[in-house]
């Protein structure tokens, strides 16, 4: 499924539901290759959760080994994680069992980062505190090959699965072909050393042209992915503790996100740099870690403690979602068509596509406002996940006490409450009509 978002949704993304694991600081998300479950770290232990309820499935005590990355395997029902309190080693874990299947040596300090290749059962890389990448194939417990002598190195496969990043300091960026790992990288690209900010995380766009760089100052920024040349920056939020704050794409590419000190997310248009957003959430603290889920209309960011953000339900937006059906043209080909799936909405065939019945991707338009009579939003959405209201519909509550999950109260709650009421209603009376 592809999620096409534009400017306006994404100023509509409030907090859906909240959590607190522990009373330790997060140090990394992970969701599953399928989008439907997220992977919370800390020292003191993994939370696993459902992403379509959502909820805590369960949670596994790691104050033996104090990690700060875990990772999903392709197997979602393992996961890799580090054990900083022990040595600089990486541990596989079923989670069915709670069993350690295989330990992984190499590094001689602890592990900041780890990342499976794509579209690949096998191999990942891992970077530490003691300057070394080193490549790994899980079946094995030792790495199969090693780039040392670097600085701070940071890491980042592309989407494909063909090519990875690896950085040193602030001076140069190396792209490796997954297939030559003897040979020189395929690409190197040099900068002037930066003295104000340290670079903290790399990663790779989604659609694979750009490579984005976390830093540990009040900025981030883009280069592009086949020359090495900036692209754009995006500034203007708060890092006053100069902590590794983590940026994330959109799965479209088109909108960066980033977190802030006092509980903030900035949501930048990738192309231009322009802010678009600044989402408040629940935490006091600095958003430490930020995550966009692949596969479904959501993100998480936690500190000490884990938001779901999901779209206001209420808002103001248009948001094309593609996903595969069957779908039979009529014969005007290049024309806007009647969805037939959803009786809404519009299918344009693009140039070269085959006016015949076959599995291809439709669109899908969400209603503005809720302004369709016969639809609430959180239906509409559908297959997307569904969350539970950010607002309490026919219900009061007995106490003000906030229950594990549970939004605070919001100053408009009153009027929002009346509007989800008058649209129940609606339909009510459109489904005696029928």
């Amino acid at each position: 499924m592809r999620i096409n978002l534009n400017d306006a949704a994404m100023r509509e993304f409030r907090v859906g539901k909240l959590f607190q694991e522990t009373d330790q600081h997060k140090s990394s998300l992970d969701f599953s290759s399928d989008g439907s479950r997220l992977l919370v770290c800390d020292i003191d232990a993994l939370t696993l959760y459902n992403c379509m309820r959502p909820e805590q499935l369960f949670q596994i005590s790691m104050k033996s080994y104090q990690p700060e990355v875990a990772r999903f395997t392709p197997n979602s029902d393992r996961v890799l994680h580090s054990a900083g309190k022990l040595d600089g080693s990486i541990r596989c874990l079923d989670l069915n069992t709670g069993v350690h299947l295989r330990l992984f040596s190499g590094h001689v300090d602890k592990v900041n980062a780890l990342r499976f290749q794509p579209n690949c059962e096998y191999h990942f890389m891992s970077a530490g505190y003691d300057n070394q990448i080193l490549l790994w194939d899980i079946r094995t417990h030792t790495y199969t090959h090693q780039f040392s002598n670097l600085r701070r190195p940071l890491l980042a496969y592309d989407p494909a699965g063909l090519v990875f990043a690896v950085s040193s300091g602030t001076e140069r960026i190396d792209l490796h072909d997954v297939r030559m790992l003897n040979e020189l990288p395929c690409l190197s690209f040099k900068y002037s050393s930066n003295k104000l900010a340290n670079w903290t995380q790399m990663q790779f766009s989604p659609d694979g042209r750009s490579l984005l760089l976390a830093t540990d100052h009040s900025w981030c920024f883009s280069v592009d992915a086949f020359d090495g040349h900036f692209r754009q920056a995006y500034t203007g939020y708060a890092n006053e503790k100069r902590l590794d704050l983590q940026v994330c794409y959109t799965p479209d590419s088109k909108f960066v996100l980033s977190g802030a000190d006092a509980g903030r997310v900035h949501v930048w248009r990738a192309s231009d740099g322009e802010q678009l957003a600044v989402l408040k959430g629940n935490n006091a603290g600095p958003i430490r870690c930020l995550c966009f889920n692949p596969r479904y209309l959501m993100f998480v960011s936690s500190d000490l403690l884990t938001l779901f953000w999901v779209l206001n339900p209420l808002g103001d937006y248009e948001v094309v979602l593609k996903s595969n059906a069957l779908y039979k043209p009529q014969p005007l080909v290049n024309g806007p068509q009647t969805n037939p799936m959803i009786g809404t909405g519009n299918y344009e065939l693009e140039e070269g596509e085959i006016d015949e019945e076959y599995e291809m991707e439709y669109e899908e338009i969400l209603p503005q406002k809720a302004e369709r009579e016969n639809v609430v939003p959180w239906q509409f959405m559908a297959p997307l996940p569904v969350f539970e209201s950010p607002v309490i519909v026919g219900e009061t509550a007995d106490d003000d006490d906030l229950e594990e999950g549970e939004l605070s109260d919001n100053n408009d709650e009153d009027q929002q409450c009346e509007i989800v009421k008058n649209q129940l209603k609606k339909m009510e009376i459109s489904d005696k009509g029928r």
